[in-house]
């Protein structure tokens, strides 16, 4: 799989900014150094992933013409500002022990599994935390309200996950930047 970079022009960033900053609050908070920020567009070559970084470090993925943050993202905002930034920032849930392998193999969240919210409704951006270690393992979009009188079912799409394509791109450029 061949990956191809593409450095964002002034108004390529700042359309960008604008639609990222409609849904995530922490963008709108870079927003303001968004000239000094280098911003680069990775894609696959058959167009699979396109990756978001930001000075060189993997920020949100697109998927089906919507950005979501990455796990490195998440993490990193934890890092910086801590957990309870990210539980007023990003809607959230945190499931038990016994979800994270099927999650890991990419499986949808179920309502059973999980253990604590914030609450979200269809569509929303949702962080899903392993329970007791506010570790991010997936990321997804609610299929439903949590509110709904549903018992059972998938109720969180996993669209980005701990070893995932996403994951495995973000980490190789992570570790080259480390160096």
């Amino acid at each position: 799989m061949k990956i191809l970079r593409h450095l964002l022009s002034k108004k390529e960033k700042r359309k960008l900014f604008e639609e990222l900053s409609s849904i995530y609050k922490y963008v709108v908070e870079e927003k303001a150094n968004i000239k000094k920020l280098k911003v680069e567009r990775i894609t696959t070559t058959n167009n699979e992933i396109e990756l978001i970084l930001i000075n060189e470090f993997p920020s949100f993925f697109k998927y089906y013409n919507k950005y979501y943050p990455t796990l490195h993202l998440i993490a990193e905002i934890i890092s910086n500002k801590g957990t309870n930034y990210v539980k007023e920032a990003f809607k959230y849930a945190v499931v038990d022990e016994g979800a994270l392998k099927p999650l890991l193999r990419g499986a949808d969240v179920m309502k059973p599994g999980i253990k604590e919210t914030n609450g979200f409704k269809k569509g929303d951006t949702v962080i899903i935390f392993l329970i007791n270690k506010w570790i991010p393992i997936v990321i997804g979009e609610a299929l439903k309200d949590y509110n709904e009188q549903q018992e059972r079912g998938k109720i969180i799409k996993n669209l980005h996950r701990i070893g995932d394509k996403i994951w495995d791109i973000s980490e190789k450029i992570v570790k080259r930047k480390r160096l």
